[in-house]
């Protein structure tokens, strides 16, 4: 019986055997019970030549030598081993079922990724003598632009929770490098994914690309209309490119290798609008956004919006890594003013200025060193904003002042106007412990007897009630609130150190509140960094979300009042000129009745 396992085994063994073993009916009987299999398929019999094939291989943990540690090395075969049942896999495996159209059309364009792009060729043809011609051709590799992997990154970000699958993080690698080969793009940046109903959105951030080479940035004017009226609102102008929040171009596809669609510039009105309303994506560029307020334009320019909003609120950096771009060429603007003066002093109208893009900031050229390693980057000021802050106007720059004639001065200056009030300018690289608190956790006081036989939970009322009211007049004034310690104050970013075990080699992770899916982390000291946002694209907030009311309906029209018409003797007085006496006064307008009656006697 044995030996027809260690047949099945150990195929040499049998020729030291001999080859006719005669079994018994009982060793016939044995072997068919053996050979019986459970509801997965499998049976004893199978199970113990797989043991001792293991055994007479491998020979794990010396189970040869040690017969007790049998029953666990069964046990530990049988967690490994597992067999479907034949006859429900053969159904599944029979059926010839073709993949999707849509599975075999991605899997088309994910193989073009793999492509090596053909080399650039350019050949000069030179004649050094007229009888001699020398044509040479260079064949030089296409180099693909440097920029963070997203593949290297996705390891940091899988250690805080975060990030994508290996396989997608490669594809979106790939297809971001021949994006960066075909525009020739600069400052490459993966922005992160922003999940849809219907499709995702894969967002890419680059330096401003122009469609025309030979475009030009110029400054600013003031080009808002006056209002019709006073307190009429009048929307604000738009930033222009390569400035403010259009200092960035964003690319999104919806699939890695799917074609790439450049964003539109946003406005401050489309800013504001989407302050207001909560709108999932549909993964639609095209599709209308239905809302109230209404949003001015389709679902590209919400996206565009929103990435604004995303890019202003969770783009932070390790405090020192970044510096603030200092501008080299001031001696140059002051001489371009100069000329600029002395022609309108000559009567020339003066020419649009140019303004070329400069970065916000700069790498540093050394990374401070940290005294308590990694273990001091969990600390909220040693992070800090390196994107512009976004304004209640919807821009992140201020709208230049508007040029005033001498005349119209004199006019403003006679014309009372109430004072604006303007918002106090945000400096770049403000560390992220100066950001808003994200909420505030009130945890109830101990109950004290009421005095004057007043119950303490109306007393409890009445305090809830005060400290509501001051809690926003102080957010409305910006004041800082004394620490009470009823109050729990939730900071807007959570940070946490992954491996404190060594000094420098830990992992920093810090995660939004305000913006769900925004995290950073820093590694190696402070030296590696980077900052990834994977959501639905919408703000949070601490309380539940209220859309705004209707509008007023504005009220009917005043009634028209009715008047008497004059009498006679009002007629007669207003042709001579003289007052008509008022209602009350009964004795003026009795007198000239009576020397009318007079009159008419005589």
């Amino acid at each position: 019986f044995f030996f027809g396992i260690f047949d099945r085994v150990v195929p040499e063994l049998c020729e030291i055997v001999p080859t006719e073993h005669p079994m018994t009916e009982a060793e016939i009987k044995a072997k068919a019970y053996l050979q019986k299999t459970d509801p997965s398929g499998v049976s004893l019999y199978d199970h113990l030549v797989e043991l001792v094939y293991k055994t007479l291989e491998k020979n794990p943990n010396n189970i040869a030598n040690d017969a007790k540690s049998l029953p666990q090395f069964s046990h530990e075969h049988k967690k490994t081993a597992f067999r479907p049942h034949p006859k429900r896999t053969d159904k599944v495996y029979a059926q010839n079922v073709p993949p999707a159209p849509r599975v075999v059309k991605r899997a088309a364009e994910t193989a073009t990724l793999f492509q090596t792009p053909p080399p650039k060729v350019s050949t000069t043809v030179e004649k050094p003598t007229p009888n001699v011609t020398v044509t040479t051709t260079t064949v030089k590799p296409r180099k693909a632009p440097t920029y963070r992997s997203v593949a290297m990154e996705s390891r940091y970000f899988e250690l805080i929770g975060m990030g994508l699958p290996g396989q997608e993080a490669l594809l979106i690698d790939l297809c971001i490098t021949k994006l960066a080969a075909e525009k020739k793009l600069k400052d490459i940046r993966f922005f992160g994914k922003i999940i849809g109903l219907q499709g995702d959105y894969l967002i890419v951030e680059s330096q401003r690309w122009y469609p025309d080479k030979d475009h030009k940035n110029y400054v600013e004017k003031h080009n808002m209309p006056d209002p019709p009226r006073k307190k009429v609102p009048v929307d604000v102008q738009p930033e222009p490119m390569g400035k403010g929040l259009n200092r960035y171009s964003y690319w999104v596809c919806s699939y890695p290798n799917a074609p790439w669609t450049h964003l539109p510039d946003v406005t401050p009105q489309q800013i504001n609008a989407a302050r207001n309303i909560k709108k999932y994506f549909t993964g639609n560029l095209d599709a209308n956004v239905s809302s109230y307020p209404e949003f001015p334009g389709k679902e590209i320019n919400y996206l565009r919006a929103q990435i604004a909003r995303i890019a202003s609120g969770s783009q932070i950096s390790p405090a020192g890594v970044l510096t603030k771009h200092e501008d080299e060429e001031e001696e140059e603007e002051e001489e371009e003013e100069e000329e600029e003066e002395e022609e309108e002093e000559e009567g020339v109208p003066p020419k649009p200025k140019e303004e070329k893009t400069r970065p916000l900031t700069d790498a540093a050229e050394e990374v401070p060193e940290l005294e308590e390693g990694m273990k001091s980057l969990a600390n909220r000021e040693n992070w800090v904003h390196h994107f512009q802050y976004l304004y209640k106007t919807g821009r992140a720059t201020k709208v230049p002042e508007k040029e005033v004639n001498e005349d119209e001065e004199e006019a403003e200056e006679e014309e009372e106007e109430e004072p604006k009030q303007e918002e106090e300018e945000k400096e770049l690289l403000e560390p992220i412990a100066k950001d808003k608190i994200y909420d505030k956790i009130i945890t109830p006081k101990e109950e004290e007897p009421g005095e004057d036989g007043e119950e303490p939970e109306e007393k409890e009322e009445e305090e809830k009630g005060e400290e509501e009211e001051k809690d926003s007049d102080a957010e409305e004034e910006g004041e800082e609130e004394e620490e009470d310690p009823n109050k729990k104050r939730v900071p807007a970013w959570v940070l946490r150190l992954k491996n404190s075990l060594y000094k420098n080699h830990g992992v920093v992770m810090v995660r939004s509140l305000r913006w769900p899916g925004a995290v950073a982390y820093a590694a190696d000291g402070g030296k590696n960094w980077g900052t990834l946002y994977i959501g639905n694209g919408m703000k949070a907030a601490a309380r539940q979300f209220a859309p705004l009311a209707a509008t007023e309906i504005q009220k009917e029209a005043d009634d028209l009042r009715e008047q008497e018409d004059p009498s006679a003797m009002k007629e007669k007085l207003l042709l001579r000129g003289e007052e008509v006496p008022e209602r009350d006064s009964e004795d003026e307008a009795d007198e000239p009745e009576e020397e009318g009656e007079e009159g008419e006697e005589d």
